[in-house]
């Protein structure tokens, strides 16, 4: 078939004969953000790295002065009353019936008891162990550098959140390490893409400073970061704030951990790039 003009096309049949067929037209779509908005983000780099440590700093220290973290029954402990019903009994009916204001942070389960430091200790390795896998497959993916940018970047992420979590006194528990590892694979998932383009800008832009490719591939990447990154921010916010007191610290932590893992795939992952390939004396 051979396009013509617009919406209109030719195309020869069997017998030989022309044939004018119509074409659609193409989509319309709203551009929100133009492809490249030209933002100079390393400009501000400098001064968001500091802003957000001083922000972990704070959280770390408030886990210090209180001793810990506001650890649920999962991690604390706490006392646990199994109870057997001779008839049926709902675990909604239950909780009714404990809802007494001299009861407080009452849980009830048709489980059993949960170990605290053994699952501590099991939490802190998950997290950890996917860090390192995520990065590892980063720097393998694409450079060592790109590897150590992600390492920090998650690394950040999960102290960020972790703060956050101390500072708004949120409980600490099962859930909240499910979130913990979700915003570990949904940060580093931001970080391959703007990691891709600046891969590609690399091979095709060769006499371009790498801090210039940097701003430019993030800049490129700004629209679809902020609306799929944008649609999850939402939903989570949602669910914060609609979800009811059981998942409130699951919904808080995927909150807070999807704002800040896309802040950190264009503020700490691609700045440490940027270090790394200075620290090794590259030319770009």
């Amino acid at each position: 078939m051979k396009q013509t003009s617009g919406t209109v096309a030719t195309s020869r049949t069997k017998e030989g004969r022309e044939e004018r067929v119509s074409a659609a037209p193409p989509p319309h779509f709203t551009e929100i953000i133009s492809p490249n908005p030209g933002i100079d983000f390393l400009r501000w780099a400098p001064f968001a790295i500091i802003g957000t440590w001083l922000f972990i700093l704070a959280g770390l220290a408030g886990v210090w002065y209180h001793g810990g973290l506001n650890y649920g029954i999962d991690f604390a402990g706490g006392t646990l009353v199994q109870v057997r019903f001779a008839k049926p009994t709902s675990v909604a009916d239950v909780r009714a019936a404990l809802g007494r204001p001299d009861l407080k942070e009452v849980v009830v389960q048709d489980v059993g008891p949960k170990v605290g430091k053994d699952l501590w200790r099991q939490a802190t390795l998950a997290v950890l162990f996917a860090t390192l896998m995520m990065a590892t497959y980063i720097a393998f993916r694409f450079d060592l550098r790109f590897g150590v940018g992600a390492a920090v970047a998650l690394i950040h992420d999960v102290l960020f959140t972790v703060a956050a979590l101390s500072i708004a006194h949120m409980e600490f528990d099962l859930t909240t390490v499910a979130g913990l590892l979700t915003v570990v694979g949904f940060s580093v998932h931001d970080t391959v893409i703007i990691s891709d383009r600046i891969r590609e800008n690399l091979r095709k832009l060769r006499k371009e400073s790498l801090a210039s490719l940097i701003n430019l591939s993030v800049n490129e990447t700004l629209s679809r970061t902020i609306i799929t990154n944008g649609t999850a921010i939402t939903v989570t916010g949602a669910l914060f704030l609609l979800g009811g007191s059981t998942i409130h610290s699951f919904a808080f932590t995927l909150l807070i951990g999807f704002i800040v893992g896309t802040y950190s795939s264009i503020y700490i992952a691609s700045p440490v790039v940027l270090f790394m390939e200075r620290w090794r004396g590259g030319s770009r």
